[in-house]
């Protein structure tokens, strides 16, 4: 082999050399578990709603809105009591019409919400006294209301059957 040949790939031993011994150790640790989060939540169920705690995060009731074969989820509904007041906070699909936002049509009052983000999902909420959130959780129904894209609206119906347990349960 020629002098060059012989130095280049000696250097090329020396490098990966010193690389492995300054990323060996590091390689060779476990990496740490991932915390699970599962772990430390609770459920409940009430009727159509599912109230999720998550420690110090906190409780919400939560609906998911599926395609009626079941297959897929249209979008999320999650209400969440806080101090002296209450966060509806929806998650819908991207490619909405975001300028129309998200309405939720409850006893003949159409409640809008703003988008805050969109990435995979988009995420629209409010917020709203608890006593109209109490009052709003007696009425047997709803509908969500949302744009797409094309501006075609999509209609989903909301059970409100279990919301005040649920609810009840959230705020504890």
């Amino acid at each position: 082999m020629s002098d060059f040949l012989v130095c280049g790939l000696q250097r090329g031993l020396l490098l990966s050399a010193v690389a492995m011994a300054l990323t060996g150790p590091a390689m060779a640790q476990a990496p740490k578990a991932p915390a699970n989060p599962a772990a430390t939540e609770t459920r409940s169920t009430h009727d159509d709603w599912v109230v999720r705690c998550a420690g110090a995060a906190g409780c919400e009731a939560v609906q998911s809105l599926e395609t009626k074969d079941g297959k897929g989820t249209l979008a999320h509904v999650a209400v969440r009591p806080e101090k002296d007041l209450v966060r509806l906070v929806v998650q819908v699909p991207p490619g909405v019409w975001l300028p129309a936002g998200v309405v939720l049509r409850a006893g003949g009052k159409d409640l809008t919400l703003s988008y805050k983000r969109c990435g995979q999902t988009c995420i629209a909420s409010t917020e709203l006294p608890t006593a109209e959130a109490k009052a709003m959780a007696e009425v047997p129904g709803a509908e969500l209301v949302f744009e797409n894209g094309s501006r075609q609206p999509f209609v989903l119906p909301i059970s409100f059957k279990g919301l005040p347990a649920a609810f009840a349960a959230a705020a504890k």
